[in-house]
């Protein structure tokens, strides 16, 4: 490896861990909708999908320690159809599966402010495995905790400035996100190419739902070693009735996630 100059797979190689201990991780969040849902329950496990951002490819997406994923990109709206999280052990997930690491929202890496020449792929990991998760989180955050609180760490990727042109793109990157960029471009994205088993530890979804029969009742009854938590009480009882704008139950939803993997 070059003393001087690297690639961007070769720092997060240098970074990546011998050895990723259970504790090591943050769980993994599979965000999704109802519809979705149905299939995962019935076919009983998460399945990749034809992917509209890496053309011709299957993928089924997973966010590290947040939930992220954005199942309506018109967040202005009132809708119907909230989101809904699963949150799953990240070393319970066969990481022979996982194959491309990203480190923000592939799918608004328009909104970015790259130059142009830079593409996602520069900044991908393919295929990953958990010590290269671990290897994102060193380069970019530090430590798990100033990740769950979007805490670049600008020290960490000054190391690799002056020796990686990915890495000074993404430190302009984090220097010029704007107030319309979001969450999205501090979460680590897991693109899984195989299906993922139905066994999360939580489903965490809107107050709205958890009061209806079928979620509050007969799911905790099928299945229940599956912890059911919901998000925007006040808020869905203040708006008596009526639905919520899609930007607002994507943050109450990252919200309550948030607060149950911090534990």
């Amino acid at each position: 490896m070059s003393e001087n100059i690297l690639t961007f797979q070769e720092v997060i190689d240098s970074l990546a861990p011998n050895q990723v201990l259970p504790d090591d991780l943050l769980p993994s969040c599979h965000t999704t909708t109802v519809g979705f849902m149905s299939s995962i329950m019935r076919c009983n496990y998460a399945e990749p999908q034809d992917c509209t951002v890496f053309k011709g490819e299957k993928l089924l997406y997973f966010f590290y320690g947040k939930a992220s994923f954005l199942v309506n990109e018109d967040l202005s709206n009132y809708t119907d159809n909230p989101p809904l999280t699963l949150i799953y052990d990240s070393n319970a997930i066969d990481d022979k599966t996982l194959w491309r690491i990203m480190p923000f929202d592939s799918g608004g890496f328009h909104r970015y402010l790259a130059r142009k020449g830079f593409e996602r792929k520069n900044f991908g990991y393919t295929p990953g495995d958990r010590s290269k998760i671990i290897a994102y989180i060193r380069l970019i955050f530090n430590n798990n905790s100033q990740y769950l609180e979007d805490q670049i760490s600008m020290e960490d990727l000054k190391k690799y400035e002056e020796r990686c042109l990915e890495i000074q793109e993404m430190i302009k990157i984090f220097k010029d996100a704007k107030v319309n960029t979001g969450p999205q471009l501090y979460s680590i994205e897991l693109q899984y190419q195989a299906k993922v088993s139905f066994t999360p530890t939580h489903l965490v979804i809107p107050y709205d739902l958890y009061t209806a029969p079928f979620w509050g009742k007969n799911f905790k009854l099928k299945y229940p070693d599956i912890k059911v938590e919901h998000y925007g009480q006040d808020e869905v009882l203040k708006s008596k009735g009526h639905p919520l704008e899609a930007f607002e139950y994507q943050r109450l939803m990252r919200e309550k996630v948030k607060t149950i993997i911090k534990g």
